[in-house]
This record gives structure tokens, C-alpha cells and sequence, in this order.
């Protein structure tokens, strides 16, 4: 699987040296990637404040550990440990500069605002207490994270019925797929500047 990505991640380095492939049909490969290849194998890992394991379903794995290591998995050159550990808004500042960076204070300022982004796509968003991936799939909008709350590990929910946002007071939204520096970084192997650490 990892040989894939990385066979993936080179022709698609060349493409876009070529100029025959957009950063944007990059961006819609790393979402996809990351949905389909990465994450689906960390789904029922048991989460833990203290969880920090590198294999999925095996060990626990705390919120910042579930953003820091998939990213590892996908060809990210990234100390995991170091961005696991940083609050938020240094993970998503950490992913490539450039990003746009959004924060909110209300949930329904937060989806408001969610909903006018393109209907397929792959974000970080930092919690009061928490990091999550976000993805939009057809115009939809899912949580996928190591949560707190039921059933205590690595899900994907809609994000309507997602609780860690309930007991947030801040929404802070960085790109991935869209990010131009990220992807760039990601293609050309490298490593990821933690801010913070």
C-alpha cells in the first residue's frame, strides 16, 4: 500500500513537472488517497489521551497522533511525534505556507461557511481540545478522528453528529488538498517544518 502511494506520489511529481498535471488534480489524489487508503485502516483504533501508536487497530491513538501519523503513512516527511504533540492551530499551521487558515466561533458559522468550499476536499481542523480531519464527499460534510467521545476511537461521522464539536468554542479550518505549499512539499519529499516544536 505505502509502495503505491509513493509509486503514485512520483508520477504525479512528474506530471506536474510535465505541466500536464494541475495541483488541483494532486489535491483531489491526496483527499481520495487519504480517504480510501490511509484512513480506513485506523477506523475502531481505540483512542487515549496518551495513544500514540504507528500501526492501526493496534495500541491506542490520541487525536493529534491520528492527524500527525496517516500523514506519515501517506508519504508526509514529518517528525510524528513533534506535530502530534502541538496545540491545533501549530498542526494546521505546520502543513505547508500559504494555507488558508479560517477560524470561527460557532458551529453554524463554522458549516456555514464549510458549505460554500468545493464539494470534494480534505482539511485539519482544530478544536478547543481537539484536531479532526475534515472531509466534503458530494457536497457532505464528515468528521474523521480519534474522538473522546462514543465509541471512544478512529471514526468518520457526519459532522452534524460529531459531539467534540458540541463542547468547542473555537473552529480553526486549514487546507490540505488545496494547499498549494503542502502539496508541493508532499511531491517533492520535503520535510514538514513543525511550527512550535
Amino acid at each position: 500500500m505505502l509502495g503505491e502511494v509513493n509509486q503514485d506520489r512520483i508520477a504525479l511529481r512528474k506530471g506536474v513537472n510535465q505541466g500536464i498535471i494541475s495541483l488541483d488534480s494532486v489535491g483531489t489524489y491526496f483527499a481520495d488517497m487519504m480517504r480510501d487508503k490511509i484512513i480506513p485502516y485506523w477506523y475502531g483504533t481505540p483512542w487515549d489521551f496518551n495513544g500514540y501508536t504507528d500501526e492501526p487497530r493496534r495500541g491506542q491513538v490520541a487525536c493529534g497522533y491520528f492527524i500527525s501519523t496517516p500523514l506519515k503513512h501517506a508519504g508526509v516527511r514529518v517528525n510524528r511525534y513533534k506535530l502530534a504533540q502541538q496545540a491545533a492551530s501549530n498542526i494546521i499551521k505546520s502543513t505547508g505556507k500559504g494555507a488558508k487558515v479560517k477560524t470561527f466561533t460557532s458551529i453554524p458559522e463554522f458549516t456555514d461557511y464549510l458549505n460554500t468550499l468545493p464539494p470534494e476536499g480534505l482539511w485539519v481542523l482544530g478544536l478547543s481540545n481537539h484536531v479532526t480531519f475534515v472531509s466534503r464527499e458530494k457536497g457532505k460534510n464528515f468528521i474523521i478522528q480519534s474522538g473522546y467521545y462514543y465509541p471512544v476511537s478512529v471514526t468518520k461521522k457526519q459532522l452534524r453528529f460529531t459531539e467534540e464539536l458540541k463542547v468547542s468554542d473555537i473552529f480553526v479550518l486549514g487546507e490540505l488538498s488545496r494547499n498549494k505549499g503542502f502539496l508541493k512539499a508532499w511531491l517533492n519529499g520535503e520535510r514538514m517544518q513543525v511550527v512550535g516544536g
